[in-house]
């Protein structure tokens, strides 16, 4: 199996009608250059028996190239925040990841409880799936954020 993509998200329910923010997050956004050129030329060519001929030529080289992201953060300043990796050659999605949130409480607020999620999609010989922790983990991906009053 080869994972393509992986989502990790990070909630907050609401709790009297207000709601716990992801204020800040890292990393926040990584792009990979994909660098693609295209050279055009105009130019007479000749062929005199077995002897090529060129006269003056005219060319010019186009950058076709872009971006494109491997991280990328959806839902700062909102109750519910999103890691979004993406694999590339350069970067393939093995190993461990570090993220943080910085997370603001209202004033109100001692506490909020946070629920973490992950999907990975991953493609193999049978084609493509979706997984995600069973749900005999779900209670380990739970978090209190503040103190206690």
């Amino acid at each position: 199996m080869k994972v393509t993509s992986a989502d990790f998200c990070l909630s907050f329910g609401e709790q009297s009608g207000k709601h716990a923010l992801v204020f800040d997050a890292y990393p926040r956004e990584q792009m990979v250059e994909q660098n693609n050129s295209v050279t055009l030329g105009i130019g007479p060519d000749f062929k005199f028996g077995t002897t090529d001929v060129s006269l003056a030529k005219a060319e010019t080289t186009i950058d076709m190239g872009y971006v494109v992201p491997v991280i990328r953060v959806e839902g700062l300043q909102e109750p519910r925040l999103c890691w979004r990796y993406t694999t590339h050659t350069k970067y393939p999605l093995t190993g461990s990841r570090r993220m943080f949130a910085i997370v603001t409480l209202p004033p109100e607020m001692k506490t909020a409880f946070g629920t973490f999620e992950l999907t990975v999609n991953a493609e193999g010989r049978f084609g493509r799936i979706r997984v995600s922790p069973p749900e005999t983990e779900q209670a380990r991906l739970r978090y209190v954020v503040g103190s206690k009053p």
